[in-house]
């Protein structure tokens, strides 16, 4: 019974530290996907501002 309790340790230590490291990579993931989404609105926001198509627009308008 001892050693079986002990396997099971073992394969939960396992299981544990695998889970672990996928957190981290999911959140590190989570992480960049958010950045780089930040990133691409404010250059989307810059290029609304500065497109000279819609300032020409704006005038007309």
């Amino acid at each position: 019974m001892l050693s079986f309790s002990r396997i099971m340790l073992f394969f939960s230590r396992i299981i544990l530290s695998f889970s672990r490291t996928i957190l981290s990579v999911l959140l590190w993931f989570e992480f960049m996907l958010n950045f780089f989404s930040f990133l691409l609105s404010k250059v989307s926001y810059i290029n609304l501002i500065y497109n000279p198509n819609l300032i020409a627009l704006r005038y007309l308008l």
